[in-house]
C-alpha cells in the first residue's frame, strides 16, 4: 500500500511538470508601426510569459499559408520584429506563434497589413529667379524607379486656385518656369506607389524681384555753358537711382557718378569740347544696362555761339588742309581740331562750303567766316569778317576765297564759320537761331616760315618719309588746341616709346621718352603760343607726326 501511494505521488509531479511546460499561450494584441524615415515596418505583440522564442510568418493575401511561407523561427524572446524595404503600398497577411521550449502555441489570428506609400522628405527650393525655380526633395530609403515615382504640383500661396501639375518624375528635382516675379508659391510632392499615392508634402518659396531691364531714354542736355551742363533723361518708374558716365569724346575712360533724380549737374568741363554720356538705371534687384551714348558740346567762354540745326546745317567746309564733311553736329556747334596754315598778306585762299538739309527740303541760308586776328575772342573787330554773307539756296558746293592782312601777328588763332537761315542777323556770337556754327584753327605764318616750302627743315622731311600710316584712332592728343597741358593717349596698335616736339620753324623744343603705356601729359606751358609738330616713335622705329596748337 505504501508503494502504490508513492507511485501516485510521482505521477502527480510528472503531470505537474508536464502542465508547466506543455502549455504555450497564443500571442495576442498584434500591431504594426511604420517609420517613413527608414521605410521600416515593425510588427509587435504581447509577451507570452513562458515563451523562449516566437515564430513569425508573412505572405501576400492571395497566397496560402504553407510550411514554406515566409517565416522566421526562433526569432528570440523579443515581442517585435522589424522589416525594411517591404513592397510599398502592397497588402500582407501576418501571424505569430509562441515557442515555449519544445512546445509551440497555435498561431495568432491572421492580421492584415498594407505597407504605406512613403512620404518624400527634405524639400528645398534652389536656383530661384524672378520667373523660375528648381524644386528638390529626397526619396525614401531603398527607393526604386521601377516601383515608385513622384508627382509634383504648385500654385500661388493662399490663392485658392487649383494645383498646377508638373507631371511625374523618377528623379528628385523638377524645374518650374513661367512664374510671376516677387511672388510666394507653395508646392507639393507625392510618392506614387503601385496601388496608391502618399500624402502630399508641401513647401514654399518666393520668386526674386524682376531683373532690372529698365532703360533710360530721351537723353538730352540743358543749360549748357562753357564749363557746365545739366544732363537730363526721362524718369523711369521703378528706378532706385541712376548711374551716369561721361567723358570727352576723344578720351577712353569714363567718369562715373550716381544720382537719385533723373538729372545730374556737371561742372569743371573743358570749353568747346564734345562729350559723350550714358545713363544706367539701378533697381532693387540689381543694375540695368547702360543706355545708348548721347553727346553734348560745351561752348566758348568768350563767344558762345551755336545754331538750331533741326532743318539745316553745315555739311562741308574746306580751306587749305581743312576738309570736313559732316552731318548735324551736337547742339548746333562743333569745335574741330583740323587746322591749316595761312600766309600773312596772302590773297585768294580758296575754299568750299555747302549746306545740308532734311530730305525734300531746302532753305535760303547765309554763310559768314570770321578770323580772330587780334586773338581777343570776340571776332567783332574791324577786318575780322573775312567772308561777307554768302547766300545758299540748295545743297550745292559754293566756292569762296579769303585774304589775310599784312598787319597781323603770326601764330594760331580761331576761324569761325557761321550759317544762319534767311534774314537772321549773322553775328559771330549769336545763339539759337536756325543754322549751325563750326570753329577751326588757322596758323598765321610769315611767308618764309610756311610749312612744306622748299627750304623746310630736313629733319621733318626725313620723319615724314618714314612715317607709317596710323589711323586717327591710334593717337589722340587732347585738348587740341590747349593753353599748355596736352594729354597723349595711344591704343595697342601704336605704342610710342619717345616723342620730339618741333616749332613752326622746325626747331626742336622738347623731347622725352615714354615708359608707361597709359596716358601721358605733355607740358607746353614754357613754350610760346603757336603751331607745333609732335613726332611720336615706337619701339619698331615707326613714327607718326601730329600737329598740335598752343594757344
Amino acid at each position: 500500500m505504501k508503494f502504490f501511494s508513492k507511485i501516485i505521488t510521482v505521477f502527480f509531479i510528472v503531470l505537474t511538470l508536464q502542465n508547466s511546460y506543455g502549455q504555450c499561450d497564443v500571442p495576442l494584441n498584434l500591431t504594426v508601426s511604420y517609420s517613413n524615415i527608414t521605410n521600416t515596418s515593425t510588427f509587435s505583440w504581447n509577451t507570452v510569459s513562458t515563451a523562449t522564442s516566437y515564430r513569425f510568418q508573412l505572405k501576400f493575401p492571395w497566397d496560402a499559408w504553407t510550411a514554406t511561407s515566409a517565416e522566421l523561427q526562433n526569432i528570440g524572446p523579443n515581442m517585435s520584429f522589424s522589416l525594411t524595404g517591404l513592397a510599398t503600398s502592397f497588402p500582407f497577411d501576418w501571424r505569430v506563434s509562441a515557442i515555449c521550449n519544445n512546445v509551440e502555441s497555435a498561431f495568432s489570428p491572421t492580421q492584415s497589413y498594407t505597407v504605406p506609400c512613403p512620404l518624400p522628405n527634405g524639400l528645398t527650393t534652389t536656383n530661384i529667379t524672378s520667373t523660375s525655380a528648381l524644386l528638390n526633395w529626397n526619396p525614401y530609403p531603398a527607393y526604386s524607379q521601377y516601383t515608385a515615382a513622384f508627382v509634383v504640383a504648385y500654385r500661388i500661396l493662399n490663392s485658392g486656385a487649383p494645383w498646377t501639375p508638373l507631371g511625374n518624375s523618377t528623379t528628385f528635382s523638377k524645374i518650374i518656369s513661367g512664374l510671376q516675379a516677387n511672388t510666394t508659391y507653395e508646392w507639393c510632392v507625392n510618392t506614387t506607389c503601385s496601388y496608391f499615392n502618399s500624402a502630399p508634402v508641401i513647401s514654399q518659396f518666393t520668386t526674386a524681384a524682376p531683373p532690372c531691364s529698365l532703360l533710360a531714354s530721351n537723353l538730352r542736355s540743358q543749360a549748357t555753358t562753357h564749363d557746365q551742363n545739366k544732363l537730363v533723361w526721362d524718369a523711369v518708374n521703378g528706378a532706385v537711382n541712376y548711374t551716369v558716365q561721361y567723358k570727352r569724346n576723344s578720351d577712353f575712360n569714363w567718369i562715373t557718378s550716381t544720382t537719385s533724380g533723373n538729372y545730374v549737374h556737371l561742372a569743371g568741363l573743358d570749353q568747346e569740347t564734345l562729350y559723350d554720356f550714358r545713363v544706367r538705371v539701378n533697381c532693387t534687384s540689381g543694375n540695368g544696362v547702360y543706355s545708348s551714348t548721347a553727346q553734348f558740346h560745351t561752348y566758348s567762354a568768350f563767344c558762345q555761339s551755336y545754331g538750331v540745326n533741326t532743318w539745316e546745317w553745315i555739311d562741308l567746309f574746306s580751306l587749305g588742309t581743312i576738309n570736313r564733311v559732316s552731318g548735324k553736329d551736337v547742339q548746333g556747334y562743333f569745335n574741330s581740331a583740323q587746322s591749316t596754315d595761312l600766309v600773312i598778306g596772302s590773297t585768294g585762299n580758296a575754299g568750299q562750303l555747302s549746306a545740308g538739309f532734311n530730305p525734300g527740303q531746302t532753305y535760303t541760308d547765309r554763310f559768314v567766316i570770321y578770323i580772330d586776328f587780334n586773338r581777343n575772342n570776340d571776332f567783332n573787330d574791324p577786318g575780322e569778317r573775312v567772308l561777307a554773307p554768302l547766300t545758299t539756296t540748295n545743297g550745292n558746293n559754293y566756292n569762296f576765297s579769303i585774304s589775310i592782312p599784312n598787319n597781323v601777328a603770326p601764330g594760331p588763332t580761331k576761324l569761325k564759320v557761321v550759317m544762319r537761315r534767311g534774314g537772321a542777323i549773322n553775328t559771330p556770337c549769336a545763339q539759337g537761331t536756325r543754322g549751325e556754327v563750326e570753329d577751326y584753327v588757322v596758323n598765321l605764318v610769315a611767308p618764309s616760315n610756311r610749312y612744306n616750302e622748299v627750304n623746310e627743315d630736313q629733319t621733318i622731311k626725313d620723319i615724314s618719309a618714314q612715317n607709317r600710316s596710323v589711323g586717327a584712332e591710334d593717337i589722340k592728343i587732347t585738348p587740341n588746341p590747349s593753353d599748355g597741358i596736352f594729354t597723349l593717349s595711344a591704343n595697342s596698335s601704336f605704342q610710342p616709346t619717345s616723342y620730339k616736339i618741333y616749332n613752326s620753324v622746325h626747331t626742336l623744343v622738347q623731347q622725352n621718352t615714354i615708359t608707361d603705356r597709359g596716358d601721358q601729359q605733355i607740358d607746353m606751358n614754357g613754350s610760346k603760343p603757336g603751331l607745333y609738330h609732335i613726332v611720336l616713335t615706337n619701339q619698331d622705329g615707326e613714327s607718326q607726326i601730329v600737329r598740335i596748337i598752343k594757344i
